[in-house]
């Protein structure tokens, strides 16, 4: 995938609908992904894998930290990653979070 290109990468389960340059660190990446099949109770399941998600119920947001890393989760499936070092560190990051919503 060309970094800033609008073109998706599908993966088992979920897909990558881009990484681009991140708005908020230069030289880092940000994606969107879409999760196939958003489990119900997404914030619980990532609090028992990330002990630092941060649960915002009335929004249906879901945010972990890890380093410089902003992680957003919505509830309906989508995952914003901000920050990420590269194509490699979303892909790894977007495994991370499904890991821990099984």
């Amino acid at each position: 995938m060309e970094t800033g290109e609008s073109m998706t990468l599908k993966r088992k389960d979920y897909t990558i609908h881009y990484i681009k340059p991140c708005t908020v660190e230069k030289g880092k990446k940000m994606a969107k992904i879409r999760l196939k099949n958003p489990p119900a109770g997404i914030c619980n399941k990532l609090k028992k894998t990330f002990s630092d998600a941060k649960c915002f119920p009335n929004l249906g947001v879901t945010r972990i930290e890890r380093g410089r890393k902003q992680i957003i989760i919505f509830q309906n499936g989508e995952i914003v990653i901000r920050s990420a070092e590269n194509e490699k560190d979303v892909i790894k990051t977007a495994d991370a979070i499904l890991k821990a919503l099984k």
